[in-house]
């Protein structure tokens, strides 16, 4: 069933989803991570990548691709200034289909 789960998500939201974890800090136990990658990305290097810190929220992690002046400059305005992941992910979901589909 979690595998039908995760194919949805990708054909629903345009993202597939991985999980994984990294060790918690201080004497807490590890934390979640989710890494991202777009069903439009033109390079597979084009990944968002998370940390869910329990009793927290989620927290975007820099990567290379985010640290690009495009998406940095959408990561300050969506999550930064606004604080929605959401609207940061379909805002570049939708640009990145654009981009695909402009002739």
């Amino acid at each position: 069933q979690i595998s039908l789960f995760r194919e949805a998500c990708c054909v629903l939201f345009g993202f597939k989803v991985e999980m994984g974890a990294e060790p918690g800090a201080g004497s807490g136990g590890p934390v979640s991570t989710f890494s991202l990658h777009s069903m439009f990305a033109s390079d597979p290097d084009e990944i968002l990548f998370f940390r869910w810190i329990p009793g927290s929220q989620m927290e975007m992690v820099p990567t290379q691709y985010t640290s690009q002046p495009e998406i940095k400059k959408q990561v300050q305005m969506y999550v930064e200034r606004f604080k929605s992941i959401p609207a940061f992910t379909a805002n570049l979901i939708l640009e990145e289909f654009n981009k695909q589909t402009m002739c």
